[in-house]
C-alpha cells in the first residue's frame, strides 16, 4: 500500500504530533498544579506563602530523592554520557530500569 519511505515519513509525522501533544499536556498540567498550589498561598499573605512554600518544596525534594534512591539507585547526572557509553560498548543496549 505505502512504500517504505512513505511509511517512515508518516511514522515520523505521527511521532512528532504525539510528542507535541504530550508536551502541551505536560505544560497544562504544570499550569494547573501551579494554580492549585501557589495561587491560593499568594492570597493568604507572605508568611503563609513562605511557610507552606517551604513545606511543599521540601516534601517534593524528599519524595524525589526517595523515588530515585529506591527506583533508580544508579541514576546520576543527565544520563547522556551513560547512553553514549552504552551505545559504543554494549551496542546500544541499556537496562529498561
Amino acid at each position: 500500500m505505502f512504500t517504505k519511505s512513505t511509511r517512515e515519513i508518516l511514522l515520523t509525522l505521527l511521532c512528532g504530533a504525539v510528542g507535541s501533544l504530550v508536551a502541551l499536556a505536560f505544560g497544562e498540567g504544570i499550569n494547573l498544579l501551579f494554580n492549585f498550589l501557589w495561587t491560593p498561598l499568594i492570597q493568604r499573605g507572605l508568611w503563609a506563602f513562605a511557610e507552606w512554600g517551604l513545606l511543599i518544596l521540601s516534601s517534593a525534594g524528599l519524595l524525589t530523592g526517595l523515588l530515585l534512591a529506591f527506583l533508580a539507585p544508579d541514576a546520576a547526572g543527565s544520563g547522556i554520557p551513560q547512553l553514549k557509553i552504552a551505545y559504543w560498548r554494549d551496542m546500544g543496549r541499556i537496562r529498561k530500569r
